[in-house]
């Protein structure tokens, strides 16, 4: 594996486990509606939350004979894979699927389904066939067209990402003619604005769209996650999914070190990039 390529695959799970950090403390903030709206990682002393830890569930399931979502229960149960051995913010729609649930209820298209695809996007470099199929059989989205769609769009940014694509290229909606999308999600990158302000909530369409214009409008890591946190009402995923992004296209080396040695329990996050 080249230089590059690793910078690209640490970048994106660091990126991930920050995004996630800062994304709490401004979800925070916005609940207690509070007038400081400078969010850094400083202020959550490092500790990530279940939107890295269902990255690190999906990148153990790859590298194991345990399916994703038997590792979502076993985080559930004892607090793996996670930072400070709490779960408490996984949707009730992913607890459910973890936990067996036969009732099938109408899918709210939240984003705990895009947080896997980082794995699998790394998971290319370790076993193509199993991290390709995986990416387009997703157990979070099965039965939802909508989610299976959105996956296998983020999917493919993050793909091209690692592969070096240009920031052009990944935005340009031509580079994904080879998916068969949902009309929903073909759209996501028709109009991507120049503003950022946009809701930036827990659903699969409005989180791809929101990390998408972030992305086109900001020219580094530090700038994009700040910015989302900032513009989003679901600051925990949408921060999460433009750390895997930015973190990805930009590399390791573009996030500062201080915010890398805040990060807690690195030893957790390293399991993600063995090669």
């Amino acid at each position: 594996m080249s230089t590059i390529l690793k910078d690209k695959c640490v970048g994106l799970v660091v990126g991930c486990a920050l995004g996630d950090c800062i994304g709490s403390v401004a979800d925070f903030k916005h609940q207690e509606k509070s007038q400081d709206q400078v969010t850094t990682p400083e202020e959550s002393e490092g500790y990530w939350n279940e939107a890295t830890s269902l990255l690190l569930c999906q990148s153990v399931a790859l590298s194991t004979d345990v399916s994703v979502l038997n590792c979502i229960q076993d985080m559930i149960t004892t607090g793996w894979g996670t930072s400070n051995g709490e779960v408490t913010n996984l949707s009730k729609a992913t607890v459910d699927k973890a936990k067996g649930s036969k009732i099938l209820k109408p899918c709210k298209h939240n984003t705990d389904c895009l947080l896997l695809m980082g794995a699998l996007a790394i998971g290319y470099y370790r076993d193509y066939e199993k991290g390709h199929v995986e990416a387009f059989m997703n157990p979070l989205a099965s039965g939802c067209r909508l989610c299976m769609d959105a996956c296998k769009l983020f999917y493919s940014v993050l793909d091209l990402t690692l592969h070096g694509g240009t920031k052009l290229q990944i935005l340009n909606p031509k580079s994904y003619e080879n998916l068969v999308l949902c009309p929903e999600v073909a759209n996501i990158l028709e109009d991507l604005k120049t503003d950022i302000n946009v809701k930036g909530e827990d659903h699969v369409i409005d989180s791809i769209q929101t990390v998408m214009k972030v992305f086109s409008n900001t020219w580094s890591y530090e700038e994009g996650v700040r910015a989302i946190v900032n513009a989003s009402v679901s600051p925990v995923r949408t921060g999460a999914l433009l750390g895997q992004l930015c973190g990805a296209y930009y590399g390791l080396t573009d996030i500062k070190e201080d915010w890398i040695d805040l990060l807690q329990r690195k030893d957790l996050l390293r399991e993600c990039v063995r090669f």
